[in-house]
């Protein structure tokens, strides 16, 4: 009996699953990422044939008719170099097919519906919205990277909460207009109200403005500066004490980030948010896409600054699929990636948006390994058998 090999070599893990061609799992392997740009060629192969090797077990490689593999940074597989190492990584497996990539949204496309036409809105760290036509990609829109784009993937949710609780945890006090200047002093605007509920001239809060999930408003345009002690001996950062935020003022995000940065319990000071601005320039992706899940958790229990971001992130998705999507269309839209497969408020909005849009079914992508072997597979056989043979 053949057998078929689907592969996701992505880049925190690489799935690889062997079925029969009516999908019945035959074998299962995990391991590292398998992206060769993010870790290199050869740390890459090293992963993706581990994989391999723990999916085929004891059985004998050249009953492996055909297999797949979905890769971040297909476009890698273009050189020459990097295409001859996968071919001895496939050889040195016992495997006797060509390599086949696919670049990894489309296999998210093929792991949520069995047609062959539609459109696949991803958010995972990064973001993208594809047009597919045969199981083609043919336009994409977004998909620059953290720095330029991905607006609404889970490293822009993780800024948007960092942005959020660091602007919360430096607020300056209201500061009284300077005699003589209409408007407020030189170097704040207008302020009205008590230092808990502070408005600008925009007519919103600071924890309002630092909930705006664009980042462009700005709450105190002074530089932070050093701690230094005040003559009590309390700690301070430019002027302010160094105490717990109050918890009815800070909400429920601003206590989630806070216990991510210093661990759980930890208060919500002007010293986390120094540790989150040090961690965050450091290493922007790994220490603030992590932060994504805790938008949705605090969006469910009824923060006000959370559902913002949700609302805001869900729209900019919408307004990516759209770049690729026009009106009137009827083809199915698959939602994929980490941000968009886990259930919660960010997924349910996106998908109220996109059936509000579009009279169309918004599916959920299902395991991408299954849907690269049913791919091997000829694409043969119920879709839904294949996607049912995931681990």
């Amino acid at each position: 009996m053949d057998l078929y090999l689907g592969i996701d070599a992505g880049g925190t893990s690489t799935r690889a699953l062997l079925t029969t061609s009516t999908g019945e799992r035959v074998g299962y392997g995990l391991a590292g990422g398998g992206n060769p740009v993010a870790h290199g060629v050869d740390a890459a192969l090293a992963q993706i044939t581990a994989a391999v090797k723990q999916a085929l077990g004891e059985i004998d490689p050249g009953r492996v008719a055909n297999g797949v593999i979905g890769l971040a940074g297909l476009g890698a597989l273009q050189d020459s170099a990097v295409h001859a190492a996968f071919t001895r990584a496939w050889a040195g497996c016992g495997l006797r097919f060509p390599v086949r990539g696919l670049e990894d949204p489309l296999l998210a496309f093929v792991a949520g519906t069995p047609q062959p036409s539609g459109h696949v809105l991803l958010s995972g760290t990064g973001a993208v919205a594809l047009r597919v036509e045969d199981r083609r990609v043919t336009h994409v829109a977004d998909g620059h990277g953290w720095l330029l784009g991905d607006e609404g993937s889970g490293f822009w949710l993780g800024r948007a909460a960092a942005r959020h609780t660091i602007r919360h945890l430096t607020a300056t006090p209201a500061v009284r207009p300077e005699p003589g200047i209409s408007g407020g002093s030189s170097t704040h605007p207008p302020t009205t109200g008590t230092a808990g509920e502070q408005r600008t001239e925009t007519g919103r809060s600071p924890a309002s403005a630092a909930a705006d999930p664009t980042g462009e408003h700005t709450v105190d345009g002074r530089s932070r500066g050093s701690a230094a002690g005040n003559a009590t001996g309390e700690r301070t950062v430019n002027g302010r004490s160094d105490r717990p935020a109050d918890a009815g003022h800070a909400g429920e995000l601003v206590r989630l980030v806070a216990e991510a940065v210093a661990g759980p319990g930890a208060e919500p000071t002007a010293r986390i948010a120094d540790l989150l601005i040090i961690r965050a320039q450091a290493a922007p992706v790994a220490t603030l896409a992590p932060l994504a899940p805790l938008v949705g958790k605090a969006a469910q229990a009824g923060d006000p600054a959370a559902v913002a971001i949700v609302e805001s992130a869900a729209e900019r998705l919408l307004a990516t699929l759209a770049q690729v999507r026009a009106p009137g269309e009827t083809s199915p839209i698959v939602l994929a990636g980490g941000v968009l497969t886990a259930e919660g408020p960010v997924r349910e909005h996106v998908r109220r948006l996109c059936e509000k849009r579009w009279t169309t079914p918004v599916t959920i992508a299902g395991d991408t390994a299954a849907a690269a072997a049913w791919l091997a597979a000829g694409a043969q056989g119920p879709h839904a058998a294949w996607l049912r043979a995931t681990p």
